[in-house]
């Protein structure tokens, strides 16, 4: 009952990160033009790294560094009056308790793209 119910909160967590990711690619959208998330997996050995890409409104190269911190809303955070700075602080720290790495490339008016890391081990390794 135990694994099972650990691979439960494992994948609900996992869950919760991905939705917080595309909910701030809908929140962030470009108004200017047509919309798009495009969600894509690569596979090797180690690891999976999900890659989440919108065409919103994009991230400042001086807030990149800062998008992790508790409450850091950066300049697009006075655009967005809904935005708290912690739905990306409370996701990076998700990503650290399970072994997950989370990175953010992004150009303003362009793109943003948000890769997480997923190693392999025994959560991957489930035996009935």
């Amino acid at each position: 009952l135990f694994p099972i119910m650990n691979l439960f909160w494992f994948i609900l967590i996992n869950l919760l990160i991905i939705n917080q990711i595309i909910n701030n690619s809908i929140k962030y959208r470009n108004n200017k033009v047509e919309n798009y998330i495009k969600i894509t997996a690569k596979e090797d050995s180690d690891k999976i790294v999900l890659s989440i890409l919108d065409n919103g409104i994009g991230i400042e190269k001086a807030d990149l560094s800062r998008v992790f911190e508790k409450t850091f809303t950066g300049s697009n955070g006075r655009i967005v009056t809904s935005s708290t700075g912690m739905g990306l602080y409370i996701v990076n720290k998700l990503c650290q308790k399970l072994g997950h790495v989370i990175s953010i490339d992004s150009e303003i008016n362009n793109y943003t793209c948000v890769n997480i890391t997923f190693f392999k081990n025994d959560f991957y390794n489930l035996q009935s």
